[in-house]
């Protein structure tokens, strides 16, 4: 690696001196060097300089080649608010109205997974363990409170056997064994839920199948900074299948004459189980999580994670879907690291979900196509309330963005843009709460999409 790609912890160093012994780049007769100040406060075993200075992602070593990012591996403070744990209650009770359970799994920071293998000198950036661990205790225990059926990830982190890695040493991905620490502690949550008793089960076999290296763009960030290899995000790979005996492929005949084989056609029977939604950690293939998921508790998982969405781009993308609306899950496992903040766009994606979760747009406007990529609706006379929502509808999947232009008695106007990102699925379905409207002076609304729309594209309006 070229020597002037290396930074130094504290100060500047002189780096032709380092490439050489000391007493070589000095003469025999010289003084002996004073130490390295940044070496004593942030030993490297990797040979690492810098890191927690890097502007792209500051990071620190700890034990056993475990790297830690200072703004989210070891941050004390997680921005969940009395108003998140509302509207995440809301979205609880709504999905629950409709027959599905929600079920919210925080993922733990990697210092609260992995405690025993941070450096001493985490304490300098005010890193307390029983403070981090009660942080986290806190936001589940409201989350409880409040009716949300919440998995305690930091404890199915820590139940790791004594040298094993939940996540991975130099990423902030949780490995194969995180995952399935996760799906142990999940298999527990839901077994307790009332209707568990009346989901079929069904027996799964997972095998081993060898070990993959992962991508890690954190980790070429870090070697670019260490003269030594750090470890490879390396783990142990897993496949997870419904054994032949579930799927009528062996065994004896049940007695029905069907060979043993599922219902497909039954009503309740043939609903989704349980999907998933969430990050790159559920969208981690080599982890498994959703094999882990359907090991532990004998049911079928069908995953909508999507890796890059960050809050709610998974969510969205399938509460929003035709998927959901004509096949909702008995359970929805929710996915988000602990560190995202729900409420970092406001409570529009959450009022939004709540909107698309519930079965109140019931209510359609009469809807005007006023061009190829626009429709209106009248609202004065509409008995709208500051809860309630507009739903657009493109009339199939395709568009990207919606625009809504309100208007109100006095002439006035408001515009507001809904995006769905590249990575999200552009179902053509948005949602627009009203709350930030005086609701008894909006006269109109008009959505323009970012391309043509068919001439089934409508308004409705979805209750409080």
């Amino acid at each position: 690696m070229p020597w002037n790609n290396l930074r130094t912890g504290l100060g500047a160093l002189c780096l032709c001196a380092c490439a050489l012994p000391a007493a070589a780049a000095q003469g025999p007769d010289a003084p002996e060097a004073a130490p390295d100040p940044a070496a004593a406060l942030y030993p490297s075993q990797f040979g690492c300089s810098g890191l927690p200075e890097v502007a792209q992602t500051p990071v620190i070593e700890g034990r056993d080649g475990v790297f830690y990012r200072v703004y989210a591996d070891i941050r004390m403070h997680h921005p969940f608010s009395d108003k998140t744990i509302e509207l995440l209650a809301r979205l609880s009770r709504t999905l629950q109205d409709q027959g599905t359970t929600l079920v919210f799994l925080p993922i733990p920071t990697k210092s609260q997974a992995m405690p025993g293998r941070l450096p001493e000198f985490a304490r300098h950036y005010g890193y307390k363990t029983d403070v981090s661990a009660a942080v986290y205790q806190d936001i589940v225990d409201r989350l409880r409170a409040a009716g949300v059926v919440t998995i305690h990830g930091q404890n199915a982190m820590l139940a790791a056997e004594a040298g094993a890695m939940p996540y991975f040493q130099a990423d902030f991905h949780w490995s194969s064994e995180g995952a399935r620490l996760a799906a142990v502690e999940l298999a527990r949550e839901i077994d307790r839920l009332p209707q568990a008793a009346d989901l079929e089960r069904s027996e799964f076999e997972t095998r081993q199948t060898g070990t993959q290296v992962a991508f890690s763009g954190l980790r070429q960030l870090i070697q670019r900074n260490c003269l030594h290899q750090v470890p490879e995000p390396v783990t142990a790979t897993w496949k997870t299948e419904k054994s032949t005996l579930d799927l009528g492929l062996g065994g004896e005949d049940d007695g029905d004459g069907d060979g043993g084989g599922l219902d497909l056609f039954g009503d309740d029977e043939s609903r989704v189980q349980v999907a998933v939604v969430g990050t790159s950690f559920s969208d981690m293939a080599l982890a498994n999580f959703d094999g882990w998921i359907s090991q532990y508790t004998g049911l079928d998982v069908v995953n909508y994670a999507i890796t890059g969405g960050n809050q709610f781009g998974s969510i969205l993308s399938y509460l929003t879907s035709e998927d959901f609306a004509r096949d909702r899950p008995h359970v929805l496992v929710w996915e988000n690291p602990i560190y995202n903040n729900l409420l970092q766009y406001g409570d529009q994606p959450l009022l939004e979900l709540i909107a698309a979760a519930g079965g109140a747009c019931a209510r359609p406007l009469d809807t005007r196509r006023t061009g190829p990529d626009r429709i209106e609706a009248r609202l004065d006379g509409t008995d709208l309330a500051p809860g309630d929502v507009i739903f657009a509808d493109a009339g199939g999947e395709g568009p990207v963005s919606a625009e809504f232009h309100f208007a109100f008695d006095d002439g006035s106007a408001r515009v507001q843009l809904l995006e769905r990102g590249e990575r999200l699925r552009h179902t053509g379905r948005f949602y627009m709460p009203v709350n930030a409207y005086p609701t008894d002076r909006l006269a109109a609304v008009s959505v323009t999409f970012d391309r043509p729309v068919p001439e089934g594209a409508s308004l409705a309006l979805c209750a409080n």
